[in-house]
């Protein structure tokens, strides 16, 4: 891998992106809103991010794992980080961060006695990033490849009560951990999947099964 850049290297899952590529990767670059990255960068507004791509250079892969508060932001960030990137890039992979949300429907049982919920919106957003993904990977073939990961419930220090619940619904008998994603996104940004385009990898030990 030469360099790569990750939207959102700030967040739960993009952070462990991040400390998963560094050592294998010539060049690996953080941006998101947050101080703790590469760049400081709002990714929903084109300007902004062309000033990063040309300060970087050359890119050769890129993870989409913005997580915006908004609806409309959260679409508009995939949308503009993800299409400016497949177009910069002369050849390379993409990796989209979706949910298993945008693929399987509301379990309310999970989150009785919580102040957690699962609402229409997120998974409207998810879904239209899976979608989007096939959109592109086609769009932009043969050079740049275009992928998805719908990572499943990831362990953040949810109630005891809805992660019993979750993990007593999964064969694998527990939630994610970051680095249960970071491990496919790596994969999918390297070599060994150079025939791989427009899937959506669900990665959820087995609970939407």
């Amino acid at each position: 891998m030469k360099t790569i850049v990750i939207a959102g290297a700030s967040g739960l899952i993009g952070r462990a992106i991040y400390e998963r590529l560094t050592p294998i990767a010539e060049r690996v670059y953080g941006i998101d809103i947050g101080p703790d990255t590469n760049f400081q960068c709002n990714i929903t507004r084109s300007s902004h991010l062309k000033n990063v791509l040309d300060t970087i250079g050359p890119i050769h892969g890129f993870v989409n794992a913005t997580y915006p508060p908004s609806i409309y932001t959260h679409m508009e960030a995939f949308m503009v980080a993800t299409q400016m990137l497949a177009e910069h890039m002369i050849s390379g992979s993409i990796v989209n961060i979706a949910s298993i949300y945008g693929v399987s429907g509301h379990r309310p049982r999970l989150y009785d006695g919580t102040d957690m919920d699962s609402n229409p919106g997120y998974h409207f957003v998810k879904g239209g990033i899976i979608s989007a993904t096939k959109n592109w990977a086609v769009r932009y073939a043969p050079h740049v490849r275009v992928n998805c990961i719908s990572p499943g419930g990831v362990f953040d220090k949810q109630p005891k009560s809805f992660v019993d619940r979750y993990q007593s619904e999964t064969p694998l008998g527990r939630m994610a951990t970051p680095d249960d994603i970071a491990g496919p996104v790596a994969f999918l940004l390297g070599d060994d999947s150079r025939y791989i385009t427009g899937q959506n990898i669900v990665v959820d030990g087995g609970f939407t099964l």
